[in-house]
């Protein structure tokens, strides 16, 4: 089976640490088979609230973490071809 990593938009942190989410999403014709994160920025341990595929669109990869000032957080979809 070939793969392809689909790499969502960065979010950037906020100057007072708040739960944001980003997302990467598999094209239309390809399934998720899992996914993950990048973190950038301020190299500090991320609080992960979430790392999962979507509730309600199964091709989407959802990432949500507490980000500070300084930190973005990319979601990776890890898809079929």
């Amino acid at each position: 089976m070939t793969t392809q990593q689909i790499v969502g938009t960065a979010v950037p942190g906020l100057a007072v640490p708040v739960a944001l989410t980003a997302t990467a999403t598999c094209p239309a014709g390809t399934q998720l088979l899992g996914g993950g994160f990048r973190q950038s920025g301020v190299p500090i341990t991320l609080q992960i609230v979430d790392n999962s595929r979507d509730n309600v669109n199964p091709n989407q990869w959802n990432v949500t973490a507490l980000l500070p000032l300084g930190t973005s957080l990319t979601a990776v979809a890890e898809c079929t071809v």
